[in-house]
């Protein structure tokens, strides 16, 4: 019962909706590796861009996230 790109993007966007940075990135790199030029890359580069500006220590979720995005 794998979820497939839309179902990740969209629960992405729950994430998001709450302002949850790590889960809707995490799911938007799980699109995104199903569907490379689906939604969820753009989503995931707004996102992204919107931890840019938070200010976030490297134990914070937010900067996990970012480590995780460098990784790739």
């Amino acid at each position: 019962n794998e979820l497939s790109d839309k179902d990740w993007y969209d629960k992405g966007n729950e994430y998001r909706s709450r302002q949850d940075w790590k889960h809707a990135l995490e799911c938007y790199m799980r699109a995104e590796l199903l569907n490379p030029d689906g939604p969820a890359k753009c989503a995931r580069q707004m996102t992204e861009d919107i931890g840019l500006f938070i200010v976030a220590d490297d134990d914070s979720d937010v900067g996990r996230a970012a480590s995780l995005l460098r990784a790739i």
